[in-house]
């Protein structure tokens, strides 16, 4: 019993310690690019519009548009800078960006990334954290996947795989590493922030935890799918 206390006393001093980091927009460095692309779930052997045209991320961005895919790293790359304000004044967006997270982003979110820095129980509500954490659970061996397939096809250019000014080159043993780094990391969190996210989430935003119920049953469904139709993909 003391053993359970004392490791939920340091998960919440964890979680109050990340919340009073200075508020700063989230860096996007070559590894951290190449997680955005990979929510994408490009299958390299077989885009046409990879092998032939471009390696440049927003031209991908153009081309890559069935399944949802084109939508959901949008939303992952815009949400370098989203901010509190702007997903509380939008919920739809807010629940959007959850699954969009859960099912493409092998990172595991604590804090919004954006220029606020907060800590996403201050931000989603019980429901919305609940969703995230469920999705990235059973998404996770497909974005594994994705991001590894990602690391072999960049190990293989001699150019290098472009994001804006930032050329991602190389390394594909060690982004290998972070990968799995990444994905152990984030299931371990995402199993703790299940009852936190949703306590912290409810006290927060009692009412919008309930407005958000019906809007998120079909969105559970489809991050179902998408993590069976991602991993096979």
């Amino acid at each position: 019993m003391q053993n359970g206390l004392k490791f939920i006393l340091l998960v919440l001093l964890l979680t109050i310690l990340a919340g009073c980091q200075a508020p700063r927009q989230e860096e996007i460095d070559s590894y951290r690019a190449k997680q955005i692309i990979s929510s994408s779930f490009i299958n390299f052997n077989n885009e046409e519009s990879v092998k032939n045209q471009t390696t440049d991320f927003e031209l991908i961005l153009q081309e890559v548009e069935n399944f949802g895919k084109l939508r959901r790293t949008e939303l992952i790359y815009g949400a370098q800078t989203a901010s509190r304000k702007t997903l509380v004044s939008s919920p739809k967006e807010m629940r959007e960006l959850a699954y969009a997270w859960g099912e493409g982003d092998l990172k595991y979110h604590i804090l919004l990334p954006g220029d606020e820095g907060r800590l996403l129980t201050e931000t989603f509500s019980a429901t919305t954290m609940s969703t995230y954490n469920f999705s990235y659970i059973i998404n996770t061996p497909a974005k594994l996947v994705s991001n590894i397939r990602t690391d072999l096809y960049i190990g293989e250019m001699e150019t290098g795989f472009q994001l804006g000014n930032l050329v991602i080159q190389g390394a594909s043993v060690w982004f290998i590493v972070l990968d799995i780094f990444y994905a152990l990391i984030g299931l371990i969190l995402a199993i703790i922030m299940l009852p936190i996210g949703f306590i912290v989430g409810f006290i927060t935003s009692p009412l919008q935890t309930l407005y958000d119920i019906f809007p998120s049953l079909i969105g559970l469904l489809k991050t179902m799918y998408y993590a069976v139709r991602n991993f096979f993909y």
